[in-house]
């Protein structure tokens, strides 16, 4: 737009000659406008108080039983005191576990507030306008359009201006575009793309030099900032994967314990003849017992100890507040390199100075310069250089020897096939050119304008191309090679020419196979010809990216090698968003603003430290400490790592449940006294189990070549496509329908939110359900069959075998209480008088319950003791349980040291006998029947991974043929 339209569109008049005398807008029509269009803002995200935050978390299906289950203890510690007196521990541990839950989960969900925050500390509290005529200091909040804006070096500009007068202005736009020169900025502009309008300036980002009055042409929401902004708050970032197993493992476990202990309920309130109150009680035991309450706190632990891990190895998980440095290094290293070439580098400019400077922009695509440079002819030197094709057609002469020699069609044509061949390499190549200026026409003190131009742009003399290998970074084609012999397809995304990105990525081990073109080329044939199934790599133009249909985007990503190139910043979005669907979980790196996006669409965003800017750290959940893509490996490989430990400890944790669930069945349908109270099974759940469990988070891997060989958990195929769009489907039609208007979810009323659990809880009772999560796929998950068969069926039974046996064999070996008497006496138990053994004795109502708690401390001991097996078991994922590897951890020791001297205190200190029903009369020969029986698990361990791994392989990655995985000079360079 002119100037004149400025002034009539915004209603404000303005002085270009003599910007700080301007009218500007008066007071009165700024407050109109301030009430008409809202104040110059982000939009803040909607939020909830914190309470109620922490209430979603806290009324979460798990917590929300366990706070039932605590308050009924509670209940029934007050209408009958002293017959409930274990309540008043239980209740109070089972309503800390749940708080506790809440906590940490609102701890973590803190995170997205953080993002739009960043984005608002680039606006700047105050700016100076011209209003009434004069220039005043008012708050960034308070622009209006229309509002004439003063700025100067080191100043944040406050909205999106439109220049109208500036002096030697230069702004910072390397958080939008990713440019680290400055940008000089004026009233004139020849450019389409508003990033490098150079009449434009944009909210949030820096003036470096100079200065420059501009009118107000977008505020708030609507500035390019506001933009990014709205498209980032408005992209949630699923559940991760891991995150949605647990919760589906969770709710699985949660339903059925709830299911099970209303049965259960009303099966000792019918078959068993309890009054509510001890039927009550019975039913908060087996809930107790099916639900592995230190579960949740393990998880987080261990996923605690792996950060802390991944950060000693340059990767670091959440985002990091630091301050980004602008430029890029490889860059600068290249322009150190020729510095170290030239002698007297400086000097060069000292003797020959600038007169003149039009930067690079995208449309030209080349650079000028104008320097005091005497020759045959004058004293000025035009200087060109850019694009080889754009500064080809600016030429009609090149330099042949030391003669000029004019510039024919055949020599373009041999400049374009040079350039082409270079360009194939993977090398940036730049063409040069120059203009002797005649004295006559440009004298020495002749003064140069940038708009309108009075320098030539044409009859230049060629003088050749410059082609600058720039090396990939230490490490990368390495790290991609590792990534690939991982199974993971490694995308580039770029903006460089479609030749340079592919030979690029011939470098660096991401692409190795023949594209279209080039498959046509070797045959000699029409690309057309070359059917798609004989391709594995594919280059795509950025320009095709709009135009791509369904069956498009299917072909792509079928490729295993694939290039993006010649593509803007909001494509990375579109390309995340299109492998999403079909099932990828897609890994993004990125350093601006604009990658935000992305960024947290991602599920998992990789922000860089050194480069990066603060808002893409926020969006990150990851952060390259050294900005190295290297780093990734150690990434991709404490992952694996965090997965395979994270399996071992739910296979070890869910084991012990099986017991503690057998103890409340027998104490029902045998009958017999219960063998496993409620506090000992919290005691469990919670104590030796909890540091076992948490020993897991120093194992190294069984095989390091192994554990990144191994086939990704989720491979892509055709049949898992189809799965998740058929999902995709049953949910959408389940979802409660969204405003037909707006497209906006139904507000998340109490109703909803009631109407929405009853429905989570009834899902799990559902066919589908069942089905989804159960039925026949090459996907490894967290819990899967083979857990869940060896926790409950196999392992779990050996282990109530063994706990069976303690528990009988106490109690005989203390009062010679046989199983028979036991299970005979069950409803008199400790209530109705002494009873008379086979064997003559008479055991008091006192000695009954510490014949019971004889038994109930080996019940609890052996437990300790055949996990203890167990946990060496589980280390191995890939193997057999045996060898060197068994004692690579020596915090399993440490743990299992500190639940055998958390079950001593519990079983043999006198005054913890009354809280926990336990007993120090538990003599210690007791401990050889669960030791015995833990060796044949051991021996059954052993003999049942033999017979699988026979059955069924580990799956493994199929070797990628081609990969040059040894160090070049190249590859090797810092």
């Amino acid at each position: 737009m002119t100037v004149e339209e400025v002034q009539k569109k915004y209603n404000v008049s303005f002085t270009p000659e003599k910007p700080a005398s301007s009218q500007g807008l008066s007071a009165a029509e700024a407050a109109k406008r301030l009430e008409e269009y809202g104040p110059n803002q982000l939009s803040p995200p909607k939020k909830r108080h914190p309470f109620l935050k922490f209430l979603d978390h806290l009324l979460g299906l798990f917590n929300l039983m366990l706070l039932v289950a605590g308050v009924a203890s509670y209940i029934l510690l007050a209408i009958d005191f002293e017959g409930n007196k274990p309540n008043l521990w239980l209740g109070a541990i089972l309503l800390a576990v749940a708080f506790l839950n809440a906590f940490i989960e609102f701890f973590q969900g803190q995170k997205s507030a953080a993002i739009l925050e960043s984005f608002l500390n680039l606006i700047p509290a105050k700016c100076y306008v011209v209003r009434d005529g004069k220039v005043a200091q008012i708050s960034a909040l308070e622009l209006v359009l229309g509002d004439i804006v003063y700025a100067r070096s080191g100043d944040k500009l406050p909205a999106d201006l439109y220049i109208f007068s500036a002096n030697e202005l230069k702004v910072d736009n390397s958080s939008l575009t990713g440019e680290a020169d400055p940008q000089e900025r004026g009233p004139r502009n020849r450019y389409q793309n508003p990033l490098e309008a150079t009449n434009l300036v944009f909210n949030g980002t820096l003036v470096v030099n100079g200065e420059g009055y501009g009118v107000v042409v977008r505020t708030g929401d609507n500035t390019v900032i506001g933009q990014i902004a709205s498209l980032t708050a408005n992209e949630e970032r699923g559940k991760s994967p891991l995150t949605t197993e647990i919760d589906l493992f969770v709710k699985l476990i949660a339903s059925v314990a709830a299911v099970v202990a209303i049965i259960f309920f009303i099966l000792g309130l019918t078959a068993k003849g309890l009054n509510i109150s001890q039927a009550l009680n019975f039913a908060i035991g087996t809930f107790v017992s099916f639900v592995p309450e230190g579960l949740p706190a393990t998880v987080t632990i261990l996923l605690t100890f792996a950060a802390k891990r991944m950060a000693l190895r340059n990767v670091l998980e959440g985002p990091v507040s630091e301050r980004p440095i602008l430029g890029d290094a490889t860059e600068s290293g290249l322009l150190r390199n020729a510095a170290a070439k030239i002698k007297d580098f400086d000097g060069i400019y000292d003797r020959y100075p600038k007169v003149l400077e039009i930067p690079f922009n995208s449309d030209n695509k080349w650079a000028l310069t104008v320097h005091r440079k005497p020759h045959d002819k004058g004293d000025l030197m035009l200087y060109l250089k850019g694009a080889p094709e754009r500064v080809l057609r600016l030429c009609s002469t090149f330099l042949q020897g030391n003669e000029t020699v004019p510039l024919t069609e055949e020599h373009k044509k041999q400049f374009e096939a040079t350039y082409t061949l270079m360009a194939s390499k993977g090398h940036r190549v730049l063409a040069f050119a120059a203009l002797a200026l005649p004295r006559e026409q440009y004298p020495a003190d002749f003064v140069f304008n940038k708009d309108p131009p009075n320098y030539p742009t044409t009859g230049l003399t060629f003088y050749g191309l410059v082609s600058l290998e720039d090396p990939p970074k230490h490490g990368v084609r390495e790290a991609i090679g590792h990534c690939r012999e991982a199974g993971i397809k490694v995308m580039m995304v770029t903006g460089d020419h479609p030749l340079t990105a592919e030979a690029i990525g011939r470098k660096i081990n991401l692409m190795l196979q023949d594209t279209k073109e080039k498959l046509a080329q070797k045959r000699n044939v029409p690309v057309e010809s070359i059917p798609e199934s004989d391709v594995n790599a594919i280059v795509i133009h950025g320009e095709q990216i709009d135009h791509l249909t369904e069956s498009d985007w299917e072909n792509i990503f079928d490729k295993e090698e694939i290039i993006f190139a010649r593509t803007s910043p909001k494509h990375k979005l579109q390309i995340v968003k299109r492998a999403q669907s079909r099932g990828h979980i897609v890994g993004v790196t990125g350093d601006g603003v604009n990658d935000s996006p992305a960024l947290k669409k991602a599920d998992l965003g990789i922000a860089m430290n050194v480069s990066g800017s603060d808002v893409s750290k926020e969006a990150a959940a990851m952060i390259l400490i050294d900005d190295n893509f290297a780093s990734t490996v150690s990434g991709i490989e404490e992952g694996r790592l965090i997965f395979q430990n994270l399996k071992k400890s739910v296979r070890y944790t869910v084991t012990h449940t099986m017991p503690q669930v057998w103890a409340n069945l027998l104490y029902i349908i045998v009958p017999l006294p219960l063998p496993l109270g409620a506090m000992l099974i919290l005691v469990t759940d919670l104590g030796f189990e909890l540091f076992n469990a948490l020993s897991y988070a120093w194992d190294p891997p069984e095989s390091k070549t192994g554990l990144m060989k191994l086939a990704p958990r989720k491979p892509v195929t055709a049949a898992s496509i189809e799965r998740l769009r058929r999902r995709e489907r049953e949910a959408a039609a389940d979802r409660p329908p969204h405003d037909p208007e707006s497209g906006t979810p139904p507000p998340r009323t109490l109703s909803a939110k009631i109407s929405n659990g009853w429905r989570t809880v009834k899902s799990v009772f559902t066919r589908r359900f069942w089905r989804d999560h159960f039925e026949e796929t090459e996907e490894e998950v967290l819990v899967d069959r083979e857990i869940l068969c060896w926790s409950y069926l196999e392992a779990g039974t050996i282990e109530t075998i063994g706990c069976l046996a303690t528990y009988f064999t106490a109690m005989w070996y203390y009062k010679r209480l046989t199983p028979y008497e036991a299970q005979r006496y069950a409803g008199q138990w400790g209530t109705d008088g002494p009873i008379t053994l086979m064997n003559g004795n008479i055991l008091s109502v006192d000695e009954q319950k510490e014949v019971n708690n004889v038994g109930q401390s080996g019940y609890y001991m052996a437990i300790f003791f055949q996990q203890c097996f167990n946990l060496f078991i589980c280390k191995a994922r890939l193997g057999l349980p045996i060898g060197s590897f068994m004692f690579s951890n020596r915090y399993n020791f440490v743990g299992i040291l500190f639940g055998m001297a958390l079950v001593c205190f519990v079983v043999y200190v006198p005054p913890l006998n009354v809280a926990f029903s336990t007993s120090w009369h538990l003599s210690p020969i007791m401990w050889l029947i669960p030791i015995g029986n833990g060796c044949l698990l051991f021996g059954y361990a052993i003999v049942r991974t033999i017979i699988i791994r026979m059955r069924n392989p580990i799956k493994y990655t199929r070797d990628v043929v081609g990969l040059q995985m040894y160090p070049t000079r190249w590859s090797t360079r810092g």
